[in-house]
């Protein structure tokens, strides 16, 4: 399991605390980003004036406002901020995101999905004349993990993957440098997830920096892949009737753990509040305290924590004025 998904699904989505703040804080300077942090301390402070008195809430937002501009400048892209009463984190996120404030009874992930969904693990073996260099990279960075003399067999780079592979499922592994060398290895590796195209070393000249750039958006784009894969799968399971883009079908189906797949717009919130007593969600145009939650985000949780899948999407690529579909478990 990935670590960034390990750490949403350990210490995000289930914390017993009743009230939990997110804030998202956007790429800029070490300023631009504490006066936004400033701006959504401030935002949420509005939304938890009636459960708070004054000194709880200064005690309960402290963590998040004494946040310094040594701090912000750590972080290179942006930033988010997890706060309950219990816990505070902070992690750098290296995409870039809306600012925006989220308080709920649970911490909102939607933005860490996107992440996710392009923290993907690849692995990249280097091929020269007496030589083999064994990378593993994501879109944070890229670092050699092995380097062997002479010649390997398939077979012994071939474990090598699977030894440094962190999930259960193969990662992604790229062939660069000597395209004779390596397309003796392509034709003999019996790797599932192996791209057949050879990065000649004339596109990098040695410059390792530029080689990670280049596999990183080389896995980007697989990324959109999986997204158009997704929506076809939608649009086969809709034929087969297991498919649903209504969002209180959709809402049961999640609680009862029946979705295989959620496809979320990565642009919109849907607001709404759980009525316990009626057992229905009343849906509303904005939040107007911590008990309106974004049902986009609660929806995707709730898939997520019953085994499912969740895929962000941008608006433009969903059906027209839909912003959320589901793919149902078999029967």
């Amino acid at each position: 399991m990935k670590q960034l998904e390990k750490m949403i699904r350990e210490e995000l989505l289930h914390v017993p605390d009743k009230v939990c703040v997110s804030l998202f804080i956007p790429p800029g300077s070490s300023k631009e980003k504490c006066d936004t942090i400033k701006e959504l301390v401030v935002q949420a402070s509005n939304l938890l004036r009636d459960i708070y008195t004054a000194s709880e809430l200064e005690d309960f937002l402290r963590p998040l406002a004494s946040i310094t501009k040594r701090e912000a400048e750590s972080f290179d892209s942006s930033i988010a901020l997890f706060r309950s009463k219990n816990s505070f984190k902070i992690l750098g996120i290296p995409i870039s995101v809306d600012a925006q404030v989220f308080v709920s009874n649970h911490f909102n992930v939607k933005p860490l999905l996107e992440w996710l969904q392009e923290e993907q693990e690849y692995f990249c073996i280097e091929f020269s004349r007496g030589h083999i260099e064994f990378f593993r990279g994501d879109i944070n960075g890229f670092k050699s993990v092995e380097g062997l003399e002479g010649e390997a067999s398939p077979e012994k780079l071939d474990a090598l993957v699977s030894q440094h592979s962190s999930d259960n499922e193969e990662a992604v592994t790229f062939v660069a440098g000597n395209t004779e060398i390596a397309q003796k290895f392509l034709q003999q590796s019996k790797l599932k997830n192996l791209n057949k195209s050879v990065v000649d070393r004339s596109l990098y000249a040695g410059d390792y920096n530029k080689l990670w750039q280049t596999l990183t958006d080389r896995v980007r784009r697989s990324g959109v892949l999986k997204i158009e894969k997704s929506l076809m799968e939608y649009n086969v399971a809709l034929m087969n009737g297991r498919a649903e883009s209504d969002v209180e079908a959709i809402i049961k189906a999640a609680k009862e753990g029946k979705i295989k797949k959620l496809i979320i717009s990565s642009e919109d919130k849907l607001w709404g509040r759980f009525d316990a007593y009626k057992n229905q969600v009343n849906r509303i145009n904005q939040q107007i305290n911590y008990e309106d939650d974004d049902l986009l985000d609660s929806i995707s949780e709730k898939v997520m924590d019953c085994g499912g899948e969740v895929v962000v999407a941008n608006r433009k690529q969903l059906p027209k004025d839909k912003i959320l579909l589901a793919i149902m478990k078999a029967a």
